[in-house]
């Protein structure tokens, strides 16, 4: 109780996150509407500028700035206080809360593609340095500013689509059941798995530390539903056709994002996105996209997505650990503690499954080896009753999945596709120095590009890169 004799009540636990609000800081949409376009009016004035006057010399360096991919703007490095000096430097000044006002409603109306580290999974807390990158129609700046800021322009149609959309609760709370947050529990648990399962160099130290999305470029994906026909004779350009699987024909293309939002989201095609199989060569990226799959799942709040890497539950005698046994056990007596782990929490996850809130990731079908029983045949034995609840996304080697078409066929596949040459190739250098300033070299020759496989051409972009640094 109040002084007064009235109720005290503690509105932050009850705060609802609308289109107003972004991490529990109220935006103000009307003045960052003009702390924007001072801020990008002065950021497309700097890149103008570049290397033409000694006077921004030293702030070009605490602003890094520049057009990648024609007409994508770059920040690559910036600070709240460096961009107030900024727009001292060109007119109208602007403090430093005004600038993260107009950052945050950027980012908020996704105008702008933040791509600040987070330097905390669980809390979520960005890093001091801000990162971002927007796409404008052109590179000259009157223009680019009409187009945002114009009545009826960009900025106008994003905030009449933010507020069409009806306030919600923060999506953690949707999952949270039995004082359990299973959301974040899962969170945490594909954390350690993405550790274990991605590259070390993705890790290696701060100054070369990056996001996936940063340098990923989006995978296109097909799906093979027919027996392809092919040539006797290939030519040598076309000696790639040769690795295409021999029982699918290509049905239709995806990109990335369209993959995600129509077959994962909308439930496209005949299993509605109940029943995946990204298949593709060594190295094409399958556990990558499995990565991006499962915490797009947790972004969207579309359920609680599960990783289990399939080599490790092959037992001493050869056969695969009973996918029930290790979900209701194993899974998840790692994922809460022993103390906490009570009778009705565990009613409660089965609860969860039963509903088909659970997504099933496995990873490396091809990775494990049962005796008598060929790999695909151990899997479909395991996806059946209680475990057949969930929805499952596995990824399979190409040669693997071809060796036994039929054991399951009710599986929609979907193949990881070769990068193009020149566009695909250009996108990833591209991807991988944009986030330093760096210039990257020239693209691989056609030749390279035709002998040497995915894997094997990343290993190349990043030591030709680092040998242009150290010389």
């Amino acid at each position: 109780m109040s002084r007064l004799g009235q109720p005290t009540f503690f509105l932050k636990k009850f705060l609802l996150f609308d289109c107003n609000t972004q991490m529990g800081r109220n935006l103000s949409y009307d003045a960052g509407r003009e702390q924007a376009k001072i801020l990008l009016s002065a950021l497309l004035s700097l890149v103008e500028d570049l290397g033409e006057s000694e006077d921004c010399a030293d702030l070009e360096k605490r602003v890094k700035v520049n057009w990648q991919a024609d007409t994508k703007l770059w920040v690559t490095y910036s600070t709240l206080e460096s961009l107030a000096e900024l727009t001292r430097r060109y007119g109208d000044s602007l403090d430093t809360e005004k600038i993260r006002n107009a950052l945050l409603c950027l980012n908020a109306l996704k105008i702008i593609d933040d791509k600040r580290e987070q330097i905390s999974a669980t809390t979520r807390t960005n890093s001091k340095v801000w990162r971002f990158a927007l796409s404008f129609p052109s590179i000259d700046t009157e223009e680019n500013l009409n187009w945002l800021f114009e009545s009826d322009g960009e900025w106008d149609k994003r905030r009449q689509a933010q507020k069409s959309k009806p306030a919600k609760v923060p999506k953690h709370t949707a999952a949270k059941s039995h004082g359990v947050d299973w959301q974040k529990i899962c969170r945490t648990m594909l954390e350690k798995h993405k550790r274990l399962t991605t590259n070390e160099l993705l890790f290696a130290n701060e100054d070369m530390k990056f996001e996936l999305d940063d340098i990923h470029v989006p995978l296109a994906l097909m799906q093979r539903t027919k027996p392809d026909s092919r040539s006797v004779d290939v030519l040598p350009e076309q000696g790639s056709q040769l690795l295409q699987p021999s029982g699918y024909e290509e049905k239709q293309r995806f990109t990335h994002e369209d993959f995600l939002r129509q077959v994962l989201e909308k439930g496209v095609g005949k299993t509605k996105g109940k029943r995946i199989a990204l298949i593709g060569e060594p190295g094409a990226g399958k556990t990558t996209l499995l990565q991006a799959i499962a915490f797009w799942i947790l972004d969207n709040n579309l359920g609680l997505p599960i990783w289990i890497s399939l080599a490790d539950l092959q037992q001493q005698d050869g056969n695969l650990e009973d996918f029930k046994k290790y979900l209701l056990q194993k899974w998840l007596e790692t994922a809460i503690p022993e103390t906490r782990l009570i009778q009705g929490i565990k009613a409660d996850f089965t609860n969860q499954y039963e509903s088909g809130r659970v997504w099933l990731l496995l990873d490396g079908v091809d990775e494990i080896a049962t005796g008598h029983t060929a790999p695909l045949q151990a899997i479909a034995s395991q996806l059946q009753g209680w475990v057949a609840k969930a929805r499952v996304v596995l990824t399979c080697r190409l040669n693997v999945w071809e060796a036994n078409l039929n054991a399951l066929e009710d599986f929609e596949t979907y193949r990881l596709l070769d990068f193009d040459y020149p566009e695909d190739v250009k996108k990833f250098i591209d991807k991988w120095f944009e986030p330093r300033n760096l210039t990257p070299l020239p693209p691989l020759r056609n030749a390279e590009s035709r002998v040497v496989s995915y894997k094997e051409r990343k290993i190349i972009i990043i030591c030709r890169g680092w040998r242009k640094i150290d010389k």
